[in-house]
């Protein structure tokens, strides 16, 4: 009878407890997947940090702080302590302990077991196993049943995976002591899961569990609705007066609530993401939001649309085109299908000439209005002040922010976004599209608006952008002033490439097409400083085959190559003479060795791309201008070409640089042995000889001088010419698995979390690993699958791949620093 008072009394405080509170900032989870977790925890008053605002995520939990925090979620707080309500009683568990009632009456609720000798052992770390099955008894289910042969735990993990209760949780092992962090998270999750809730009955003294599945929440806070991976539609900022000054108040509707506040501005371009979360039902005021999008969301693909999708009950992947502008940027999968977009509307954009605010007046033009005024942009735009203005971050803005050169985009009724940021880079294409003006700038594509212009730098002359008149500047940087909804307002062009159509004309040949009988013309694929194109060569012109990888001067008329010359010493084309290696290649005072630079000096660096794992064979040429002369202070180790005039001027100057050119070749060992000498001029009859795999299926064979500090199955980089094979590094099979390797705990997209708690963004070029930095492109990125062969772990196979398409998952391990420059990715290992 006694027990039954006990579980009365619980449900009389689970049902009396609410939370109002906001939540604490914990300095250590901003930015992390527990800020959200740990802001909604502390809110509903469930846990603490371990001082005012820091959490300590990696911390570990006690078993008796475990059984408080889930007392926590049901609502009991801190009422259970000093009431003496548990009948339990465990041999290690002291009436004088802090833990005493929460272990005593978390017992009693069967959430929670001891040992066989009695014991509880409430300052044990608690495991990932008990705590999840802590979790899971306390949601009610409590009967449980171990399968023959299974280990305790079993069950209670089935359950967990069922309701995802480690979600986002990440990679763990049930063995490893359970961190706060992640505890928090499932905690959180707990919240939201589908659980047996414990009601009194009419009929029955004492209480009984109800069928009915119920949100944890909703029962035990009513105060807070769950909003959980519910579509965010809208954003809304509302100008508001407080103690005489105008600050901004944010509200944002999904498709499951209308309205509610948010403490921070939200970035636009996040409309059409998932949101988790709560909020205060009462105030609508939300908690620990969480985002769900894309790391490079920024990067989407903007169209003009003439629909908006249901992305809940659709993933179309074609989009109609509408004559209207209604922008927004599409987001897709790894299907190429639609995952979300976010819908900017942006109906009229407007390039800042001149802005003012002025009062409005009457019609008479002399008595102002009371408090109206408005923005004159341009002399001739007008905006009312009371209208919002904000920056793309969700930010208000002040009318008076708005400078010359920034462009105002109308979103929707009454409120506008004032983007202020130019994009430079190499114009590298003019096209027109359905109409439209295109520019690619750095590989990716702007869509010029109706009214978008052009100028020289330092002009104040504005012309209408057009094709015919842009194509002369491709190969040359420009500046673009774009708007929010990223339309080209404004192009400004270096004002020494006026005559741009007029400049020399210079390529590599990429590939070359032979005559066939009856055609009057060849082909020619050149890479330039407009990239990569196919030419048409009069048949006349070239009267033999070029060789990949030749530098030429050509003129286009349009249509076709009619003038080809191949760079070679001393060789005269238009414009001057060739010097093809220069030797002094010392830049100091404006001169480059003998020549002497001026303000038309074109700088060209050529990139040859050579293919990985090869110092012989080249994947790909490259070519572009660059600007910055500090280019010259170190060109020890390139070839370097100048074409030159009569007066020893540089007209042009050619760098040549080497990509992903290394010294050495990688490979995995096969196998070693003894072989016969066929050479009849040795006294030796046996060789030792070595079989490599170099990752690109084609078996090398080798002849060995001395000996091999390696063994089959190890991965190695090697030098070899006609004379010499050497071993520079080696990865020794017998070191798979080592403490020193790096293990993929989890993959959220591009961002790879390893176990250590560094992280590598596989879209950035640098990462920290143990506080050292890497270059990424400066790795070859080798795969691999390993095995047990006769007692020993070797290398099953391994494949270079492209470090774009590497794909990571949770357990993966990654050894670096084993040999130079070879970052080694390798599964199948057992512990």
């Amino acid at each position: 009878m006694k027990k039954n008072y006990i579980l009365l009394m619980l449900i009389i405080i689970i049902i009396g407890m609410s939370s109002s509170c906001f939540a604490a900032q914990f300095y250590d989870t901003i930015g992390t997947k527990y800020e959200s977790p740990t802001e909604i925890l502390y809110t509903l008053g469930i846990v603490d940090g371990t001082s005012k605002n820091v959490f300590s995520t990696n911390r570990p939990v006690t078993r008796a702080e475990m059984a408080k925090l889930i007392l926590n979620v049901y609502g009991l707080g801190e009422q259970i302590e000093g009431m003496s309500l548990g009948t339990h009683k465990f041999k290690d568990v002291k009436n004088t302990a802090w833990y005493y009632d929460y272990v005593n009456v978390a017992a009693d609720m069967k959430m929670i077991n001891g040992y066989s000798d009695g014991t509880f052992r409430p300052n044990d770390e608690v495991t990932y196993s008990e705590a999840v099955a802590m979790i899971i008894r306390a949601l009610g289910y409590t009967d449980l049943q171990v399968k023959a042969g299974e280990s305790w735990n079993a069950p209670y993990i089935r359950k967990a995976s069922e309701i995802r209760l480690a979600k986002n949780a990440g990679y763990f092992k049930y063995d490893d002591p359970a961190t706060r962090g992640n505890v928090a998270i499932m905690l959180c999750n707990m919240l939201n899961a589908e659980s047996y809730v414990v009601i009194k009955d009419k009929t029955n003294v004492g209480l009984v569990k109800e069928t009915t599945p119920k949100k944890v929440i909703t029962r035990y806070f009513s105060d807070y609705a769950i909003v959980d991976e519910d579509i965010l539609e809208d954003i809304q900022v509302y100008k508001v007066t407080e103690d005489d000054k105008e600050v901004a108040e944010y509200y944002i509707s999904t498709k499951e609530i209308d309205s509610v506040q948010v403490m921070e501005p939200i970035p636009l371009k996040r409309i059409g993401v998932k949101v988790s979360g709560m909020y205060n039902i009462e105030t609508k005021q939300a908690v620990g939001l969480n985002f769900i999008y894309d790391e490079d969301f920024d990067e989407g693909t903007l169209a003009e649309l003439e629909d908006i999708y249901d992305l809940n009950s659709t993933r179309k992947n074609t989009y109609t085109l509408g004559k209207d502008p209604n922008y927004a940027y599409i987001y897709f999968d790894d299907e190429e299908k639609i995952s979300r977009m976010t819908y900017l509307g942006a109906d009229e954009n407007i390039l800042v000439r001149e802005s003012k605010i002025e009062k409005e007046k009457t019609d008479d033009g002399e008595e102002e209005k009371s408090g109206a005024e408005y923005i004159l942009i341009n002399e001739e735009n007008e905006i009312f002040t009371s209208n919002i203005l904000i920056n793309e971050d969700g930010e208000l803005l002040n009318w008076s922010d708005v400078k010359e050169n920034g462009v105002i985009s109308s979103i929707r009724n009454d409120m506008y976004v004032y983007h202020d940021k130019t994009i430079k880079g190499q114009l590298q294409k003019v096209e027109v599209i359905d109409s439209k003006l295109y520019l690619t700038i750095d590989e990716m594509m702007y869509e010029c608006d109706d009214s978008a212009t052009y100028k020289l730098y330092g002009s104040e002359t504005t012309k209408r952008a057009t094709r015919k008149a842009l194509e002369e500047y491709v190969g040359r940087d420009v500046e673009l002033i774009v708007s929010y909804s990223k339309e080209v307002m404004e192009i400004n062009l270096d004002r020494n490439y006026e005559n741009a159509s007029q400049a020399l004309r210079f390529g590599i040949v990429v590939a070359s097409h032979e005559f066939e009988e009856g055609e009057s013309d060849k082909t020619l694929r050149l890479a330039t400083t407009a990239g990569k194109k196919i030419f048409h060569v009069s048949k006349d012109v070239l009267a033999k085959e070029l060789e990949i990888g030749t530098l030429i001067h050509f003129e286009y008329d349009g249509s076709r190559i009619e003038f080809i010359d191949a760079f070679a010493e001393n060789v005269k084309i238009p414009g001057g003479t060739v010097d093809m290696n220069l030797e002094e290649k010392g830049y100091e005072d404006e001169k480059l060795g003998e020549y002497e630079l001026d303000e038309n000096t074109v700088i060209y660096i050529i990139e040859k791309e050579y293919q990985v794992n090869s110092d012989k064979s080249i994947r790909d040429y490259h070519m572009s201008v660059e600007d910055d002369r500090k280019v010259l202070e170190d060109l020890e180790n390139y070839p370097v070409h100048v074409l030159h005039d009569e007066y020893n001027k540089a007209v042009a100057i050619f760098i040549e640089k080497e990509l992903n050119k290394y010294p050495y070749k990688y490979g995995r060992v096969l196998d070693i042995y003894q072989a016969k000498n066929n050479d009849e001029n040795s006294d030796e009859k046996y060789v030792l000889k070595i079989k490599i795999s170099p990752f690109n299926n084609v078996i090398s064979e080798y002849t060995v001088t001395g000996n091999l500090n390696c063994e089959p199955g190890d991965l190695i980089s090697y030098i070899t010419d006609e004379d010499e094979f050497k071993i520079e590094e080696r990865y020794n099979a017998k070191l798979l698995g080592d403490k020193r390797d790096l293990i993929v705990e989890e993959v959220k997209k591009d961002v790879v979390y390893l176990t250590n708690g560094d992280q590598i963004n596989l879209k950035e070029n640098q990462f920290k690993i143990n506080g050292k930095k890497y270059l990424f492109d400066k790795y070859v990125v080798v795969y691999s699958r390993v095995t047990k062969l006769s007692g020993d772990w070797k290398f099953y196979s391994a494949t270079i791949v492209d470090p774009e398409d590497l794909k990571l998952q949770a357990g993966d391990r990654i050894a670096m620093d084993e040999i130079e420059d070879l970052f080694v990715v390798y599964r199948g290992y057992e512990e």
